[in-house]
């Protein structure tokens, strides 16, 4: 289960949240991952937060960062945060939420992009499995009608004794 958001987006003093329509399943242990930006020329208190049938989960830098949050502040970088959560049984049929909030008191802005919502059971939950658009379909039906058309009129040329 992966729901990924790759547009980046930016906020001053906002809270923007997203109910997941999946299930939790017991013994599926949820990562939320969010790439933060922090402004070379102001302070930014984002928060993310994966929220786990009422159990609420702050996000942290990766830790192979070696960085605070608060180090990260005015250094005009992104960094990757990240939570996770093992539901158990109590858990099971609950929702979950991600909750992304950025406080800057007007002096600047809250930037969040690339989020990543997966379980350890199957993988990516909010990108579908990918399906050709009828574009595709139409221009592999030409290209292979093409192909036959080639292929009749080589036999025919065979056939009348013309080598190709």
């Amino acid at each position: 289960m992966s729901r990924r958001r790759n547009p980046s987006s930016s906020a001053i003093n906002a809270t923007a949240s997203q109910t997941i329509s999946t299930p939790i399943v017991a013994g599926a242990k949820y990562t939320l991952d969010v790439d933060l930006g922090f402004e070379k020329f102001a302070v930014d208190e984002a928060s993310v937060f994966l929220i786990v049938d009422g159990h609420q989960l702050k996000a942290t830098p990766l830790a192979s960062y070696g960085l605070t949050q608060t180090r990260m502040q005015q250094k005009g970088n992104w960094y990757d945060f990240e939570a996770s959560y093992t539901a158990t049984s109590a858990d099971a049929d609950g929702s979950i939420e991600i909750l992304l909030s950025s406080l800057t008191n007007g002096a600047g802005y809250g930037f969040f992009g690339n989020v990543r919502l997966t379980d350890s059971l199957s993988g990516p939950v909010l990108d579908p499995p990918a399906a050709p658009e009828p574009a595709t379909w139409a221009m592999m039906l030409i290209g292979f009608g093409g192909i036959a058309g080639v292929a009749a009129m080589r036999q025919r040329r065979n056939a009348a004794g013309q080598v190709t």
